[in-house]
């Protein structure tokens, strides 16, 4: 995710004031009001709220389709700018650029919370897809057979908290279930 020259100004004065988070008893990041207002003039800039939506809907879109992808990006964004420690620990993980350096365990923080209970059709459909994209050999029944196994042994966050620190797993996890899918 890279953001504006103004934001990239603010960010890096909000970072140095950032440089150790102070700890309230609950373990949240209490932030000063300087902080805030900081953090603030970031979430006005006029490119965060599309630049987030683009990036995590982008990152999203392959496992929880497009419909189920915007509703939980749209969610953990709204999540984002209401929590203080969600904030601080996006601006620590962002580089002198402004890219984000590694958004999988924070991503996997931001959408937990707003991922649907249950797998969807739409989900369904999406992972049959991937399979089919990544998987050599992978025909539309033996994805099917490979999205029963994960929809029985997973829910929607135990497998994509598996997956966000490593893309890759996905792939191979499909690759062996393809592997003992065996359809008529």
């Amino acid at each position: 995710m890279k953001f504006a020259v103004p934001v990239l100004f603010l960010l890096s004065l909000a970072v140095s004031v950032f440089a150790a988070p102070p700890q309230g008893s609950s373990g949240n990041v209490t932030i000063s009001s300087t902080e805030r207002m900081l953090i603030q003039m970031l979430l006005s800039d006029e490119s965060f709220g599309p630049t987030f939506m683009e990036r995590c809907t982008a990152e999203a879109d392959s496992l929880l389709g497009t419909k189920q992808s915007k509703e939980t990006c749209v969610c953990a964004f709204n999540h984002l700018v209401r929590n203080d420690t969600l904030l601080y620990l996006l601006m620590k993980s962002m580089d002198a650029n402004g890219e984000i350096k590694d958004f999988g365990p924070l991503g996997m923080r931001l959408l937990s919370p707003c991922l649907p209970p249950e797998f969807t059709p739409e989900m369904e459909k999406s992972i049959e897809e991937e399979c089919l994209r990544v998987v050599r050999g992978g025909n539309r029944s033996r994805c099917k057979c490979a999205y029963k196994h994960i929809k029985k042994n997973y829910t929607v966050k135990s497998l994509l908290e598996e997956i966000s620190l490593d893309r890759e797993k996905l792939r191979l996890k499909l690759v062996g279930l393809v592997g003992r899918c065996v359809v008529p």
